[in-house]
């Protein structure tokens, strides 16, 4: 098997680059459809950054997901994101 705490993966849906961390996507839509708990969840986290940053009410949302971190992780630099280059974590 695979040691999920040393190994180093990449999936589409979640990807363990450094020990403890992992990068999980999720996809708001699905085969069937929109999961509104989901969507909901963002839509109102992009409304309040939208007003709170000053953005356009008209900013949309080009992939959405989590950082998980387990004890022990180092911490990482400020760096870019996804294939855009246009996410900053």
């Amino acid at each position: 098997g695979c040691d999920v705490e040393e190994t180093a993966f990449v999936f589409q849906e979640i990807c363990h680059r450094q020990q403890y961390r992992y990068d999980i996507s999720f996809e708001a839509d699905t085969e069937d459809g929109p999961i509104s708990d989901w969507q909901s969840l963002i839509d109102q986290a992009v409304t309040k950054a939208c007003d709170c940053l000053n953005f356009p009410s008209h900013s949309r949302v080009i992939m959405s997901g989590a950082v998980v971190s387990r004890p022990g992780a180092e911490m990482q630099n400020f760096h870019v994101d996804g294939k855009m280059g246009e996410l900053y974590t």
